[in-house]
């Protein structure tokens, strides 16, 4: 019974820095497993193996075999997987709300902590850790509109050191590191001297939902995201509520990261002169909201995918490290009744 499942994720298949399908293939010429399941839940998309020969090898080998693989992504549905693994062997299975679950047991004891108290200094924060494209044009942005000195902004790696993707020079802003408290994880998960929340996500492409998205839900804050087409809008799919109270969200819509990022440029000079205060008390209401949503989910979760469930449920020893990595026995609770 343990043979017919094997369990991977990214970390166990690194070769360096490289991720590589070498350990499955000879597993499966030495195992000869029913089933793979590879968990990419902390990611948008499979990880990439640079060696494409890799792929066809062990895409050949589970038609030869006739295994099923299953590959568990932490986004939404996507279209952008590139051709060859839509034309593959792999089961592609979607878990929109893994990070918040990952995120939720990092952090579970500093919510019963905070200070929901606020005192508003500047507008907005906005965390920035890789310098990725699309926070270059973001930050770039702010920096042109005068909107710096509105808000608290980190920027942790300098574009030249950037390595995982399309490089983006600043045009205006003479790049620099800004550290908020150290860049300490835990000591911004809440900022109650901020009004908002400008949440510049990992992907601009992807429907993901990282911590980053995830922090202002369970710490009662406002926020403003830029991430894929829709990112705001969509959290309404999930239970949550957003703020057209005080925020436009036609840009949301948009189809470009520039123009996504035109249209939160334009909400927040929009706020500039508003009382914040004012404003906060009207939406407080659904910040508690938000937080209780967040936390319904956390227990009782609608959006694990079924063949998760049964797997787990059929096979759970052969988990083995990753139930405690990805806390599964505490996620999969409910569902194993």
């Amino acid at each position: 019974m343990y043979n017919d499942l094997l369990v991977y994720d990214a970390h166990s298949l690194n070769v360096g820095d490289v991720l590589s399908f070498k350990k499955i293939i000879e597993d499966i010429k030495n195992i000869k497993p029913k089933i793979i399941l590879f968990l990419s839940i902390l990611e948008y998309e499979m990880p990439h193996v640079n060696d494409r020969n890799e792929y066809d090898k062990l895409n050949n080998l589970l038609i030869e075999n006739n295994i099923q693989f299953y590959i568990l992504i932490g986004s939404e549905n996507s279209d952008n997987l590139e051709e060859f693994q839509k034309k593959s062997e792999f089961k592609y299975v979607f878990w929109p709300t893994s990070m918040l679950h990952y995120f939720y047991n990092r952090i579970e004891e500093h919510l019963v902590t905070y200070d929901t108290n606020r005192n508003f200094e500047k507008l907005y924060v906005c965390f920035n850790g890789k310098a990725r494209c699309h926070r270059v044009k973001l930050i770039d942005s702010l920096f042109k509109n005068n909107l710096f000195d509105y808000g608290q902004i980190s920027w942790n790696q300098l574009t030249k050191d950037f390595n995982e993707g399309q490089k983006c020079n600043f045009q205006f802003w003479d790049e620099k590191i800004l550290l908020i408290d150290n860049n300490n994880f835990f000591q911004k998960l809440y900022d109650n001297t901020s009004f908002f929340d400008l949440v510049s996500e990992t992907t601009s492409s992807h429907s993901l939902r990282t911590e980053k998205i995830y922090r202002p839900l369970l710490f009662e804050q406002i926020f403003l995201c830029l991430g894929c087409k829709d990112i705001n809008k969509n959290l309404k799919n999930y239970g949550f509520e957003i703020f057209e109270e005080i925020f436009n969200y036609d840009f949301d819509s948009k189809s470009t990261v520039n123009g996504r990022i035109d249209g939160i440029i334009e909400n927040i000079k929009n706020l500039k002169d508003k009382d914040l205060n004012e404003l906060y008390n009207i939406i407080k209401p659904k910040l508690k909201h938000n937080k209780k949503r967040a936390i319904e989910i956390v227990e009782n979760d609608e959006y694990i995918p079924e063949i998760l469930i049964q797997l787990f449920k059929n096979y759970r020893d052969s988990f083995g490290k990753y139930i405690k990595f990805y806390n599964l026995d505490y996620i999969l609770k409910n569902k194993l009744k």
